[in-house]
Formats: C-alpha cells, sequence, structure tokens
C-alpha cells in the first residue's frame, strides 16, 4: 500500500462554470487557473492556508488563459497574497502565463501619444464572475498582469520569461517531476497577437510595442471580451435530449474558433509514476499534434492516470480523433453546468462510445444535465462506464 505522502492528490475545486485544480505530491504543487473569486473565497483560500501551515508553497501556479471562469480566483489570491517576498497567503513560487510582455518581448518603454495613454487603462471593466458584480479593469489596478508585475512573482522563469508554447522541450525538475506543454502552439499564439492588434486598429488605437503598463493590462481586458463575439454558440436544442449515445457520438465535429482558448496552456504533469492530462481550453488539434510529436510510434491510445477535458467538455472542443489517442479510467468535467449547458451530450458521447479496457468513471464537481444523461444503470454497463457526481460543499478530491 502507497504512503500517504508518495500518493497523487488531485483537488477539483468548485469553480461554476470554470477550473481550479490543485495537483499535490510529496510537497510538490501545482495549482491551475482560480476558478471564479467565489471559488478563492470559499475553497481555495482555506486549501492554501492548510498547506502554508504545513510549510509548504505553490511549486508552480499554472494560469492557462484570459477567461473570466479562468482567473477570478487567480485575481483574487494575487490581491491578497499582496507581495511574494511577504506573502499574506502563500508563496508562490513561480508563474506560468502568457501575458502580453511574454508574447511581444518588447525590450523598452515607448512614449505613448496621449490619446493612447488615456484611452487604454479605461476601457470598459469586464464582469468576471457572473452573478457576482465583480469587475476587472485596469483602471481598478485589478489585472492579472499588473499583480504579477507589482507583486515581484517570477513569471516563466521555467522559459527564461518568454512564452510557454508546445515547442519548448519537456521541463525536469530536481524531484523527478516532469511537465510536457501540449498547448498553445506557437501558430496559436500568433494568432493571438493579431487579434490584440486587429482589436487596437478597430478602435483606431496604433500602438508601438512598448513595455508601458497601459498596453500590458489593455492586452488583458481586450481578451476578456473577445469570447463576446467570436465563439459559436455551445446551446443545443432541447431535442438533443432524445438522441442515443450512438447518434450523438456520431454528430459532425466543428473546432472552437476562440483566439483566447487557442492560447490555453494545456500540459501533461508526469509525477509519483503517474500522468495527469491537464488540457485548459485547448483546441483539439493543436493537442493531436503535439501528442504526436510527444510520443512518437506508441500505440494509441495513450493511457494517462486522469484527464481533465478541455473547455468543461464543450463539443467544439474534444472530437473523436483526439479521444482515438487518449483514454484515462478518470476523466473530469469541471462545471456546473450554467454557461452554455456544459458539457456536452456529444462530447459525453464520444468519451464512453468506444472499445474500453477499463470501466472509465466519469468525475463531475457538479450534477449537471450531463451526468443526469449518464445516469442509467443500463448506459452505464453497456458501455462500461462509472458516473461520479460531487455533492459535498468541498472539492472533489482524487487520490492516484
Amino acid at each position: 500500500m502507497q504512503n500517504e505522502s508518495s500518493q497523487v492528490q488531485i483537488d477539483f475545486f468548485s469553480a461554476c462554470e470554470g477550473d481550479c485544480i490543485l495537483v499535490s505530491y510529496n510537497g510538490f504543487n501545482v495549482l491551475v487557473d482560480g476558478g471564479p473569486s467565489c471559488t478563492f473565497d470559499d475553497q481555495l483560500k482555506h486549501r492554501l492556508n492548510d498547506l502554508n501551515s504545513n510549510g509548504e508553497i505553490i511549486n508552480r501556479f499554472i494560469v492557462t488563459h484570459i477567461d473570466s471562469d479562468h482567473i477570478g480566483g487567480a485575481v483574487r489570491l494575487l490581491e491578497e497574497n499582496g507581495n511574494n517576498q511577504i506573502n499574506e497567503i502563500i508563496h508562490i513560487e513561480q508563474i506560468w502565463f502568457n501575458g502580453y510582455r511574454n508574447l511581444f518581448s518588447p525590450q523598452g518603454s515607448v512614449e505613448l501619444d496621449d490619446r493612447v495613454a488615456t484611452f487604454l487603462p479605461h476601457l470598459a471593466p469586464i464582469k468576471i464572475d457572473g452573478g457576482i458584480n465583480r469587475m476587472i479593469s485596469a483602471k481598478q489596478g485589478s489585472t492579472l498582469t499588473k499583480l504579477i508585475r507589482e507583486g515581484g512573482y517570477l513569471l516563466n522563469t521555467d522559459f527564461s520569461g518568454g512564452m510557454i508554447t508546445a515547442e519548448a522541450d519537456r521541463l525536469v525538475l530536481d524531484c523527478g517531476i516532469s511537465i510536457d506543454v501540449l498547448s498553445p502552439n506557437q501558430e496559436r499564439l500568433e494568432r493571438l497577437k493579431r487579434y490584440w492588434q486587429n482589436e487596437l486598429s478597430k478602435l483606431k488605437l496604433y500602438c508601438p510595442i512598448s513595455n508601458q503598463p497601459e498596453i500590458e493590462e489593455a492586452f488583458e481586458s481586450l481578451q476578456l471580451l473577445e469570447k463576446k463575439y467570436v465563439m459559436q454558440s455551445d446551446q443545443h436544442e432541447i431535442s438533443f435530449n432524445e438522441l442515443s449515445i450512438d447518434e450523438l457520438s456520431r454528430l459532425p465535429f466543428h473546432e472552437d474558433l476562440s483566439v483566447t482558448n487557442g492560447s490555453s496552456i494545456g500540459v501533461v504533469l508526469s509525477l509519483g509514476g503517474k500522468q495527469i492530462l491537464l488540457l485548459g481550453d485547448a483546441h483539439p488539434s493543436v493537442i493531436i499534434d503535439s501528442l504526436k510529436d510527444r510520443y512518437p510510434g506508441v500505440d494509441y491510445p495513450i493511457q494517462f492516470d486522469l484527464i481533465k477535458i478541455s473547455h468543461h467538455g464543450s463539443r467544439l472542443n474534444i472530437n473523436p480523433e483526439l479521444l482515438s489517442m487518449i483514454d484515462s479510467p478518470r476523466f473530469l468535467i469541471s462545471t456546473n453546468g450554467a454557461k452554455h449547458n456544459h458539457p456536452d451530450l456529444q462530447t459525453l458521447a464520444i468519451i464512453v462510445n468506444r472499445d474500453a479496457q477499463y470501466k472509465r468513471n466519469l468525475i463531475f464537481n457538479y450534477p449537471t444535465v450531463g451526468s443526469k444523461f449518464l445516469q442509467p444503470i443500463e448506459l452505464q454497463r453497456r458501455f462500461k462506464y462509472n458516473v461520479v457526481v460531487n455533492s459535498a460543499n468541498a472539492p472533489q478530491r482524487v487520490v492516484l
């Protein structure tokens, strides 16, 4: 029997429609995203205080991308934690985040003309929590970029301060832990850069590449606006509930068009002899290409000990080709279903409707329409899966 200290523990926090995940092994802690701010207030803060009391730190804090359901809690954490040399809650060894400076690598300060300098900090504040009137804006000083900079946090030092991309080499740490980055690739980050420049052009703002704080913070604010305009609706007609698993799994696939999601960091964590695939909101085509590059000549599907499904189970971010390459006895779906009716039934169908060497556990951190759809015992027997739904007011915990 494994000692508790040698086990890999994964906490999936109640993050509404978002993500907040803590992976712990032998005192090494990786925090992935922060969910909305209520996740920090209700659950994450207490867990971090416990870690700090035990003399532990957050070794890596991965902010996968700028999206309201991923960064609200991250903003709250950095606000309350203050300066990282003093830290009111917990020491954070390093943050992974593809911000403006990492993408554009500006070398120095360029004086902005008066119109640009006046306008950028006053971009419309963005609501970052559904149902909670909490805003994020450069004017309020609550952007993630500003908090990282002013808090003195180390940013992307594993990548020499540059971009985090799938083209990077595997990161092997002294403690025998390794991290492979599968997403984003360089092409998706170039799309993000073009999006930023195009949005500024629409506003008739022509900004030089500069390390001015106003530009950094406006870059973050405009990303938060992106999905309002380009995301395809994930909502389905109610009649889709009447389709069988076989029918759902054969529906056509169309990939997510969100530039912001395309920039999402997706990783494989290897620790304690376990492999955990955390997909953020990444695009499946990027993950497929990275798997082919990272695992040449293997027999598919690659077996992971746990897979966190991309984009809360959206039908735009998981397809049969990707699922032909990966499998696991544990699939996590992180959402309360309040946004876009995630997870899509189509996604759940293609997860379970394929040959299985074992019973798959589909782990939901909230009851959803999708979890109810999969509940019938006859379906679980036929397709060899179990449904696990968190009903407690506490993180869903999995121990490997």
